[in-house]
């Protein structure tokens, strides 16, 4: 396994599985305060299937947590099948040229979203959400 694959699954093991979730005061949008928030808020963006989720995704590509840019690019990648040379551990000037491709494309019409029925098989842990029980 490579070493960014491996970051990529520690990270997505970290997010997913954070011992100390907030009870049911759940910060549920992309504003949130904490990290973990605004990453469960983008899984369940990506699992909408809402093409508007695209515009909101890409913005998340800015997040300050390199764990919330990971799971926006996965997301987008999940729902439209590419990633337009963004990757989320790459330097800041980097990752706007990249933010920069996605909107443009955005703006001319050229991301569309990937049929329900390959949206749904292509479902992996990766973008799975945990629900937050509240158990310890």
């Amino acid at each position: 396994m490579c070493r960014s694959r491996t970051h990529l699954v520690a990270l997505s093991t970290l997010v997913l599985l954070w011992p100390g979730c907030v009870r049911e005061t759940r910060r549920a949008d992309l504003g949130a305060l904490y990290p973990v928030d605004r990453a469960r808020a983008v899984v369940r963006l990506a699992e909408s299937g809402d093409f508007q989720a695209v515009h909101r995704l890409v913005e998340m590509l800015d997040d300050e947590d390199g764990a919330v840019r990971m799971y926006s690019i996965l997301a987008l990648e999940h729902m439209c099948g590419e990633n337009l040379g963004y990757e989320y551990h790459a330097s800041e000037s980097n990752r706007q040229l990249a933010i920069e491709r996605w909107r443009e494309a955005l703006r001319a019409g050229r991301v569309q979203l990937r049929p329900r029925e390959a949206i749904g098989a292509a479902r992996t842990p990766a973008i799975a959400a945990r629900p937050c029980t509240g158990a310890a």
